[in-house]
């Protein structure tokens, strides 16, 4: 047999919950004794969690309107929230919150949400936020050698790939990898054209091998 919608709602409720607080207990329909009223006062979801040596207790009051819940409701709860004594209430509308609602509630200290899960269900809500994504990269390289010794040649080979050494024969890095890292450090301009006159390194540099 199939719970009711409003029950359904509530289980999900608690279920996330349960999933931001796994260290939490979190009862649905408890029933809180008010220090006002002298009643048990039913709650949609209770959650307790001792920090320290407080007791903090949050009720939580799950609306599944076919309409956004108005000030009235949101006003009642409040009064529900101080007879039980809780630090902290929240409240969870199907369809929203009015505007008087949403600002006697902000007054109030009370949290409005509405159910946003991964798993599909009656209410699944879509979120959506526009970003701009500024997508660049370095297409193609020439390399230009230039040798202070006599007789220099270099066997073909693909330049991406070219290992470049210090005088003292450490590796400094492939080409490719080398200008990569420039890239990133902003030392090759990341506007759109041809840029020229960069150096692989700083001092001297072997190629093709270890230097002798």
């Amino acid at each position: 047999m199939t719970s009711p919608k409003w029950k359904r709602f509530e289980d999900i409720a608690a279920q996330i919950q349960h999933g931001l607080s796994p260290s939490a207990s979190v009862i649905k329909n408890d029933r809180i004794m008010g220090r006002n009223s002298g009643v048990a006062r039913e709650i949609d979801i209770a959650i307790r969690k001792t920090v320290g040596q407080y007791k903090l207790l949050i009720v939580i009051d799950c609306k599944d309107y076919k309409r956004p819940v108005d000030v009235k409701d949101v006003e009642e709860f409040m009064g529900l929230a101080e007879d039980v004594a809780a630090n902290k209430a929240a409240m969870i509308g199907a369809m929203g919150f009015t505007g008087a609602a949403k600002t006697r509630a902000k007054k109030a200290g009370i949290d409005l949400h509405r159910i946003v899960d991964t798993d599909p269900h009656e209410w699944q809500m879509y979120v959506t936020m526009p970003a701009l994504v500024d997508y660049r990269e370095l297409s193609t390289f020439n390399l230009t050698l230039s040798s202070t010794s006599t007789g220099f040649s270099l066997a073909c080979q693909d330049s991406r790939f070219m290992p470049i050494y210090t005088a003292n024969g450490d590796l400094i890095g492939i080409v490719s990898s080398i200008l990569s890292a420039l890239w990133s450090n902003g030392a090759i301009s990341i506007e759109q054209g041809r840029h020229g006159g960069i150096a692989l390194a700083k001092a001297p540099t072997y190629i093709g091998g270890h230097p002798p």
